[in-house]
């Protein structure tokens, strides 16, 4: 196994990056950065949601609300409720178990 180097220093970076010799860019690179460059404007909607029509997540919303929906009151609430936990049992599943006194 080779040694460890030190981290080299800003200024040791700079002198290594300048004495590297320029690369020209390749035609392929060329004409994406171009074509990036030149492509429309994005609309609203797809500069926050990229990934498709905007209907698909929102479809998804509301298809999700409609089933909580119909769960929630097709639920028998006469049935007995499920019991809440208490202070204290909260405090133990978030720290653990505390110092005893």
């Amino acid at each position: 196994m080779s040694p460890e180097r030190p981290p080299l220093s800003d200024q040791q970076l700079d002198q290594l990056l300048a004495s590297l010799p320029d690369e020209p860019l390749s035609p392929a690179l060329r004409r994406q950065l171009l074509a990036f460059v030149d492509a429309p404007p994005v609309s609203r909607g797809q500069s926050w949601w990229p990934f498709g029509p905007l209907w698909q997540p929102a479809a998804v919303l509301a298809c999700s609300l409609l089933l909580g929906m119909g769960v929630g009151l097709l639920y028998d609430s006469a049935a007995e409720p499920w019991p809440l936990a208490t202070g204290e049992e909260i405090g133990f599943i978030l720290f653990g178990p505390g110092e005893e006194e």
